[in-house]
């Protein structure tokens, strides 16, 4: 059996669904409706209707290795039960869902497409269709405009599975173009194959193209119209999957020329996968690598049930909004030190009363030289309940002992089965050391994994045991580190970011506006901050003010207003035990803007003061959002990971915030970075709310915590309510579907948030090992005949230097680069400035005045002051003569030359 969970692969911060290919069927497709969609069984229906042609047509385009075998459709609770139709959830969500059916994306319009912001074969998080795509209400034309649904849903699930791209070019898109010239000197129209074949036109007049004399191409508003009934392509689904011919994915090596991967197209796939057809991505997927050969399956029908969440109530009407979870803590003697235990107890407090929702249930288990049920699973019916539930966690005096972790877990299952179903329970395990008592983590792994139950960690200090991550990352949990530095708030961040977790009733949902570690250098001194709460919050506010043991501080609060908040207040309160000052506020919306908060310690410094802002939004749809993750977190610096930061409202994206990652490093220094969304790698795609960067700040063989926070940039920073955007199905009527691009200035608004933990391993003190990041979107810009030169433009990477050379054949440049004439540039911007990144760089290359007579191909390499290189940018070709554009059909011919190549080359 083969057991994947889709997105904890990403580091996103919460578990997701799992699906699980079991000879050859995948089980457990969850398609979810959301509660805002009206109620229609008629959904039923279509669903059923869709998934199964989406079933048979990927058995068919997987070459009999995979279709769906079961579908478990989330029927929201805003719909009236049916108690004979409908069963309980287990942890299935909308959230986690694979499909999911709601309103419009407004950058997307009614086109079917998947939320996918990550590297080539990194799994997408979601495809979204909407309510009238899946009951294909009038005006939409599902069938003329994207073709058969279950295709359209093979089309997105390689996009949510394998991690492969779009193969189609876009007219006006200067990074994936309609079309491209050959190194024959051909337009050829962007594709998978080029056997495709079809006509040029004008997509605003239906009559013929221009060619643009500025780059010799065809302009932006020209089109490629397939010859639907006499192409010969049967490849590729990511490319026109509403072809009926289509039927297979492409690959770059193959016996059958059909199936045979154009790697000139300057499409989405090339660029995120350069060198590897689709087909290539999705057999190296751990489905197919050693798994699930091909096999005749006669049914592919898949089955269906219905889940209904019930949310349920207890017998004095308080509804049950969380889950069951079990605080496992270490008591172990290394606790004692740094007073980790009391940070322990503040922080599992922070859990209980300011994470964990009203109706959800609670345990606590420790461990040292043994394991004990310190307090059974106790319902959280109300605020007194969670503070009874808070006093009674351990204190100094039971801190002794060695490090049972493998002990402690077996009795949190325990305790978790007593009460349930323990796959929908959970874990949170803080410790400091490394375990010394069987029985170990690793010895009972089967068990852990058999009971479903999803393991969250925290470890403490450099000491702490490196099991930590593999048990989050199995279990499909999230995994944090507190390094003990003054400028570390990570304990903070690794309860906060669970919210999502633990919670189910999600309209409720906190966000995080603030966090900070502020360090107290002197006593009698004021020390202030801002925190912006802006107008689509202010819902539940706290502010919570984390101190150390024996610090004695004075906390107050001033609103925009002038109003001031202090221990008087009666949303007041301070915790003497543990130390913490909480304000509650119900924040009008004539209250939100700028909130100051001021400390004055009457105890010597040094002291490090945490804080923490939450509040739930106003409108649950219109709420700034900010959601931020690794690509993994046991990495090799030889090959750095990527930090995301989803910035969004709603749907619509936010763009051009500032977006910044602290990453703490082993020696307590903070090292700052700002990811982009330009659409330059590892960044995906432009505009889209998604920022990336690498992360490659390592100094030695250690665990790093990041940080990250996000704010507007006044009158720069835009929420996009409507665009064009991608990652979407082909569709015959694009330009009717096509959406002008409009954005709003956002308002002024603050974020924080935390991507998680990496362990490092391969760095090499004093010695660069990472190579200069390649350059995409190589492009040419304009050509000039009289001057014989041609104008290149890229987003400049950090460099030294760059090297362009000149080639006749995309092939020939691909094998042989480095023997390819070097070109020698002018840089039109002035001389290159050595490290510098994120510019636009123009260059004019001079030619030859022979060159005017054929094709040439374009590439670069970013070499740094080490002397390492990046791969080979993307390939672009221009040409000096005039470029005729055909009047009749476009391909014909070429795809028979392509073949013969292709047999020549393979033979």
């Amino acid at each position: 059996m083969l057991l994947l969970l889709l997105l904890c692969a990403c580091g996103l911060p919460w578990p997701s669904g799992t699906l699980e290919l079991i000879n050859n069927g995948y089980e457990d497709f969850v398609v979810a409706i959301n509660e805002d969609v009206q109620e229609d069984t008629g959904y039923f229906n279509q669903i059923e209707y869709i998934m199964t042609e989406a079933s048979a047509y990927l058995y068919l385009a997987t070459r009999q290795r995979a279709y769906i075998r079961s579908v478990t459709v989330l029927v929201p609770n805003t719909w009236s039960d049916n108690h004979v139709k409908y069963t309980d959830p287990g942890d299935e969500s909308f959230d986690n869902a694979h499909v999911r059916i709601d309103k419009a994306n407004p950058t997307q319009g009614h086109n079917p497409y998947t939320f996918q912001p990550g590297q080539c074969g990194d799994p997408g998080q979601y495809i979204h269709l909407t309510p009238e795509y899946v009951m294909d209400t009038p005006g939409i034309n599902r069938e003329i405009n994207w073709g058969n649904p279950g295709r359209v849903v093979v089309h997105e699930f390689a996009h949510l599975r394998y991690g492969v791209f779009d193969e189609y070019g876009t007219p006006g898109d200067h990074q994936h173009p309609a079309f491209y010239l050959s190194d024959k000197g051909k337009i050829i129209p962007t594709s998978c194959t080029t056997e495709v074949t079809g006509n040029i036109r004008n997509s605003h007049t239906g009559g013929p193209c221009k060619v643009n004399t500025t780059n010799n191409m065809p302009e932006d508003n020209c089109d490629f119209i397939i010859n639907e009934t006499g192409s010969p392509a049967i490849a590729s689904v990511m490319y026109m999957q509403l072809l009926k011919n289509v039927t297979h994915f492409c690959e770059s090596i193959t016996t059958d020329p059909h199936l045979q991967h154009n790697p000139d197209a300057p499409n989405m796939h090339n660029k995120m996968c350069p060198g590897r057809g689709t087909w290539d991505v999705i057999k190296n997927h751990p489905d197919f690598r050693t798994s699930n050969p091909s096999r005749p399956i006669h049914a592919t029908a898949p089955t269906f049930k219905y889940m209904y969440n019930r949310r349920g109530y207890w017998f004095d009407g308080t509804e049950k909004c969380g889950r069951r979870v079990v605080l496992l803590l270490d008591l172990s003697g290394s606790m004692k030190k740094n007073d980790r235990w009391f940070k322990q107890r503040q922080t599992a407090d922070k859990f209980i009363n300011d994470i964990l929702p009203i109706g959800s249930n609670v345990g606590v288990v420790t461990f040292s030289d043994d394991a004990h049920d310190w307090t059974q699973i106790t319902p959280l019916k109300d605020e007194t309940i969670k503070k009874q539930v808070a006093g009674g966690l351990p204190q100094y005096k039971d801190v002794r002992g060695g490090t049972a972790i493998g002990l402690g877990i077996q009795h949190a299952l325990n305790m978790l089965g007593k009460t349930g179903d323990s796959k929908t329970g959970r874990i949170l395990l803080m410790t400091d050391g490394e375990e010394n008592r069987a029985p170990y983590v690793a010895s009972i792994m089967e068990d852990i994994l058999a009971s479903g139950v999803v393991v969250h960690t925290v470890a403490y200090g450099k000491q702490a045991s490196k099991t930590l991550e593999d048990v989050s990352s199995q279990t499909g949990g999230l995994y944090a580190y507190f390094s003990e530095g003054n400028a570390s708030s990570s304990l903070d961040s690794s309860i906060q970011r669970l919210w999502g977790d633990v919670a189910v009733c999600k309209e409720r949902r906190q966000i995080e506006i603030y966090r900070s570690s502020t360090e107290l250098l002197s006593s009698n001194f004021d020390y202030s901050g801002n925190v912006d709460i802006d107008d689509t919050v202010g819902l539940d506010t706290v502010f919570v003010f984390t101190l150390p043991r024996k610090a004695n501080v004075d906390v107050r609060l001033r609103s925009p207003g002038g109003h001031v908040y202090d221990r008087s207040y009666s949303g007041y309160h301070h915790d003497l035990i543990i130390n913490i000052v909480r304000f509650k506020l119900q924040i009008q919306a004539n209250e939100t803007g700028l909130w100051t908060y001021t400390v004055r310690s009457s105890t010597a410094g040094p002291e490090t003061l945490g804080i923490t802002v939450t509040s739930r939004p106003r409108d649950r749809h219109g709420s700034y959002e900010f959601l931020t993750w690794l690509s993994d977190t046991s990495v090799n610096a030889t090959s750095p990971p990527v930090v995301y930061a989803h910035v969004h409202k709603g749907y619509s994206p936010v763009i051009y915030a500032d977006v910044r990652i602290s990453i703490e490093k082993p020696g307590g220094q903070v090292e700052v970075i700002q990811p982009l969304d330009n659409g330059i790698p590892p960044d995906n795609t432009r505009n889209d709310g998604v920022y990336s960067s690498y992360v490659i700040a390592f100094d030695s063989n250690e665990r790093y915590s990041l940080d990250a926070k996000v704010s507007n940039v006044p009158g720069k920073t835009f929420v996009v309510v409507a665009a064009d955007g991608s990652g979407r199905a082909f569709s015959r009527l694009r330009k009717r579907n096509w959406r002008p691009a409009l954005q709003l200035v956002s308002t002024n608004f603050s974020r924080t948030y935390s991507p998680g933990v990496m362990d490092a391993t391969g760095v090499i003190t004093g010695r660069d090992r990472i190579p200069p990041a390649i350059i995409k979107d190589l492009s040419v810009e304009a050509v000039s005949a009289e001057t014989c030169t041609f104008t290149l433009k890229w987003t400049a990477p950090r460099a030294a230097r760059y090297e362009i050379r000149i080639g006749r054949s995309f092939r020939e440049m691909r094998e042989s680069f480095d023997e390819a004439m070097l070109a020698k540039a002018t840089f039109l911007d002035g001389p290159l400035v050595l490290n510098t990144a994120e510019e636009e760089q123009l260059v004019d290359i001079s030619v030859p005045p022979h060159a005017n007579l054929t094709t040439l191909i374009f590439g670069v390499k970013t070499f740094d002051d080490a002397g390492l290189h990046s791969e080979l940018s993307n390939l672009v070709s221009g040409s000096l003569k005039p470029i005729l554009l055909p009047g009749g059909a476009v391909n014909e011919g070429e795809s028979k030359s392509q073949q013969q190549q292709t047999k020549g080359h393979h033979n």
